[in-house]
């Protein structure tokens, strides 16, 4: 039995909040389209276009290190880390998904940033292509309102 999950987020305003986002090159045709989503539920939370900066880093495991970067500087609101891990026939996937996952926690942790986790960790590409598909689905857009409701509710205004 599958069960429709979803968040139901408040309406926060995002005007005035400066956010980073932080995407992972690998896996692109997933992550563009989760950063797509993400700007769009930022935008649709009334962030503005120029108070969004986009870096891309070459893969999942680089993103806690940007994040942190943009984190320590305190001039963003929010950053939300967008990668794609999906498991292959190795040990790879599980120790870079445990090392972001850590690394991703210890930037919200150690600067006081609401830092959301926008890494999809799929079994296979079907999951990763379900989450990352072009309509209000997309996890990406959940990220960008999370990214506000964290802001907002850690006192940026």
């Amino acid at each position: 039995m599958s069960v429709d999950k979803h968040v139901v987020f408040n309406n926060i305003d995002g005007r005035g909040m400066k956010i980073a986002i932080v995407v992972a090159n690998w896996n692109i045709e997933i992550t563009e389209s989760l950063e797509k989503w993400c700007v769009r539920g930022l935008l649709d939370s009334g962030v503005e276009r120029n108070d969004i900066v986009v870096e891309h880093v070459p893969g999942s495991y680089e993103i806690p290190l940007s994040a942190m970067q943009f984190a320590k500087t305190k001039k963003y609101d929010a950053v939300v880390a967008i990668g794609c891990l999906v498991k292959g026939g190795t040990m790879h996937f599980e120790y870079i998904a445990e090392a972001v996952t850590q690394g991703i926690m210890r930037v919200g942790l150690d600067t006081g940033v609401p830092t959301i986790f926008g890494i999809l960790t799929c079994l296979n590409q079907e999951q990763a292509e379900a989450r990352s598909q072009d309509n209000e689905k997309n996890s990406g857009y959940g990220w960008g309102k999370s990214a506000v409701e964290m802001a907002h509710s850690m006192g940026h205004k």
